[in-house]
């Protein structure tokens, strides 16, 4: 479930995945206009996120990156 939530969060249950990022993982692929969250609050910005050929290999990177980083 705790995947399903980060997918549902990062992309709007689906709805803003560009590049197939379903967990708004930053690194080399693709530059998005994005919102982080700062110590005076929320601002815009562009940075660099994965690109995958597919929702699955989304998924898989998000489970070695989880693993990788635990």
């Amino acid at each position: 479930h705790l995947i399903l939530a980060q997918a549902a969060l990062e992309s709007g249950w689906g709805k803003h995945a560009p590049g197939n990022n379903y967990f708004g993982i930053k690194g080399p692929g693709q530059v998005l206009d994005t919102k982080e969250q700062g110590a005076t609050g929320l601002y815009n910005t562009r940075d660099s996120f994965r690109k995958y050929e597919s929702p699955e290999h989304s998924v898989d990177d998000y489970a070695n990156f989880i693993m990788s980083n635990s």
